[in-house]
């Protein structure tokens, strides 16, 4: 079907069966025909790029196959829709750059050539739609490391979009690079994030660049001050992040266990409180001043957090022998969730536990059957298998 020059087609509505997304595709015929490159192996593609342009809303049926088609292809397509993107229709160029940012999802099966992804890089520059840079900063970032240009550009947007959601866009799209670049890299990154961390008036981006930097661990002495500093964000979100982050540098962040026990001592949120415990765990789980808050905490009122710190303590295992005198006493006491819960983290310490052998033998004889079944696993976990009873 050939179309008049003014002819607008709408391509409406169709839902990703990955994602659950919809999209919409404008399609603005303005009497010219776009070339589309890296087409010429693949005539399935070249029949998908022609419904895309040229659909005319009587087959809506064919909305669905469009889009496989578009997927059985993905670097034909992308080339495609990189073509695509080069038009001066604010909703084509959208909706294009969404479907590019669809596709690219399929990671090492999703790739474009050097040109393409210049002349992509030159529409994000050129760009001030919010959404359309969004999606584009995320195709690069799921591009990966491919050339020097893609994480200057992400880089770049980072530092000069007005957009909340696009520098969140971009510091996500920085933090999936750190996962194929090369290490000597990560410093760089590093000091990018730290700026935003400090920086960013918006407490989603900064919250986004302390999440990130949980992905680039290569510089503590740089990272683990920053982050340090910002567990006294006015913002819980952040602060959240920051716990999280530090627990991620393991025993690299032992000079941040002072500030995360302060924090797990003022904060009242349970989420953030657990994100301590779990940093303070992953981080320094023999420190005497991390015993001493674990066992506090292990009848603190709040379930959410006594719970938290009684997975903490099954998670550090006979490490966690100091901690068995108070496990008994909620094994034979606490509630019915927390007493299972114990008598699992006392089987997970191995005969470092044996001194909770009566109160075991007991408890796994409880009415409870959970408690029960915890019980005799945990003592077949203890006692060595010589000497176990039937």
């Amino acid at each position: 079907m050939k179309l008049a020059s003014n002819t607008k087609v709408r391509l409406l509505g169709t839902c990703l069966a990955a994602s659950g997304a919809c999209f919409l595709i404008s399609v603005n015929t303005v009497g010219r025909a776009q070339a589309v490159p890296g087409l010429s192996s693949s005539s399935n593609v070249k029949e998908v790029v022609k419904l895309l342009k040229n659909y005319s809303g009587t087959n809506a049926a064919n909305i669905y196959q469009i889009e496989q088609d578009l997927r059985r292809h993905p670097n034909e397509s992308a080339e495609a829709l990189v073509n695509v993107l080069d038009t001066n229709d604010p909703e084509l160029k959208k909706h294009a750059s969404q479907l590019l940012q669809r596709l690219s999802f399929n990671g090492q099966d999703f790739t474009l050539s050097d040109s393409s992804i210049k002349t992509l890089i030159g529409i994000l520059k050129a760009s001030d739609d919010s959404e359309v840079q969004s999606s584009l900063v995320q195709t690069l970032g799921n591009l990966g490391p491919k050339s020097d240009s893609i994480k200057q550009a992400i880089i770049d947007t980072l530092k000069t979009s007005p957009e909340v959601s696009v520098r969140r866009t971009a510091v996500d799209s920085l933090a999936r690079l750190a996962h194929e670049e090369r290490p000597a890299l990560h410093e760089a990154s590093t000091a990018i994030l730290v700026d935003v961390l400090k920086h960013d008036d918006s407490a989603a981006v900064r919250a986004a660049a302390a999440g990130a930097m949980g992905s680039y661990r290569d510089n503590p002495a740089v990272a683990v001050p920053a982050l340090s500093e910002a567990l006294n964000d006015n913002y819980l979100t952040v602060r959240t992040r920051v716990a999280q982050s530090l627990g991620q540098y393991g025993p690299s962040a032992k000079a941040a266990v002072e500030k995360l026990v302060g924090a797990l001592k003022s904060e009242s949120d349970s989420n953030m409180r657990s994100s301590c415990m779990n940093a303070l765990r992953q981080i320094d789980p023999e420190n005497e001043i991390v015993i001493k808050e674990l066992a506090n905490l292990l009848s603190d009122p709040n379930q959410m957090v006594s719970q938290s710190a009684l997975m903490q303590v099954y998670n550090i295992g006979p490490k966690g022998a100091a901690l068995v005198p108070k496990l008994i006493e909620i094994l034979k006491s606490g509630t019915r969730y927390n007493r299972a819960s114990a008598a699992r983290a006392l089987g997970n310490m191995g005969s470092a536990a044996s001194a909770a052998i009566p109160a075991l033998t007991q408890a796994s004889e409880d009415a409870d059957v959970s408690l029960r079944h915890a019980a005799q696993q945990a003592l077949r976990q203890i006692q060595p298998p010589t000497s176990a009873s039937n």
